[in-house]
């Protein structure tokens, strides 16, 4: 039985590069692998390649239908080159798309994309976050008792399954229409949006949240107490102490909180 050596790092290195970079000279390879060497070279381009365009239009579908498929082809093939895989789990990869797309000059003058694009992925990587027990009504009155100024003192934790976003302009309306295919008369508003992105069962929730929820749930995950978080709500205009309860009830049923 013949006797191989196995190839040294630097061959490796080269491989791995000529795959990656359809303008790498083939003839650097040559004699390394039974012929035909190119043709094969190309399959495991265009197989590459096709994988990744498939991992990031699954983490990013409104993104690639904004754009069409053409443009995204283009996008995520560059992202690639540039941004090669750095972990075995696909789930991981594109985690930094949406900040190549906002510098993308395919992209330019349209900053919604690289804002839904922020979007999808967390909503991404909450799907696949691992399982989490969630805070429930129930447990926060069992923890407190029926004494208020006991829970306005406890400490929250927000849930792993759990991302807090703040937009510039109506990015969850962009989203949410793309998921029920309503998506006649909808243009790009330039505001302030603000929404919370969650699983209080086992699929990805975004929901649309207040500026004032916005600031009292990023104060909660500065680690202060309910009580203080809850004035961003109590100062804020029209807002009564029942509406500030039924914002805290409404957190729970998205499962914002975890359980300690």
């Amino acid at each position: 039985m013949q006797n191989h050596e196995s190839p040294d790092l630097t061959w490796q290195a080269t491989l791995l590069d000529a795959i990656r970079q359809r303008d790498t000279d083939v003839q650097k390879l040559s004699g390394l692998l039974v012929s035909p060497f190119e043709n094969g070279l190309h399959l495991y381009r265009d197989s590459q390649r096709a994988q990744r365009r498939q991992v990031l239009k699954q983490a990013y579908p409104v993104l690639c239908q904004l754009v069409g498929v053409q443009c995204f082809h283009a996008l995520a093939d560059t992202y690639a080159e540039e941004t090669p895989s750095l972990s075995g789990d696909l789930h991981l990869y594109g985690a930094s798309f949406s900040d190549f797309v906002c510098q993308s000059p395919l992209c330019a003058g349209y900053p919604y994309l690289a804002e839904v694009a922020r979007l999808e992925w967390q909503v991404h990587r909450i799907y696949y976050a691992a399982d989490q027990k969630l805070l429930t009504l129930h447990q926060l009155i069992s923890q407190c008792g029926a004494e208020i100024d006991r829970m306005m003192q406890v400490k929250l934790k927000i849930s792993d399954c759990v991302q807090i976003m703040q937009f510039k302009g109506n990015v969850t309306e962009i989203w949410l229409a793309h998921q029920n295919g309503d998506v006649d008369g909808l243009a790009w508003q330039e505001y302030g949006q603000y929404a919370v992105v969650s699983r209080p069962v086992w699929r990805a929730e975004v929901s649309v949240i207040s500026a004032p929820e916005f600031q009292a749930l990023s104060s909660i995950a500065a680690g202060n107490a309910l009580g203080y978080a809850l004035t961003h709500l109590l100062v804020a205009e029209s807002v009564s102490p029942e509406q500030v309860l039924q914002c805290v009830q409404r957190w729970l049923a998205l499962g914002v909180f975890a359980a300690e």
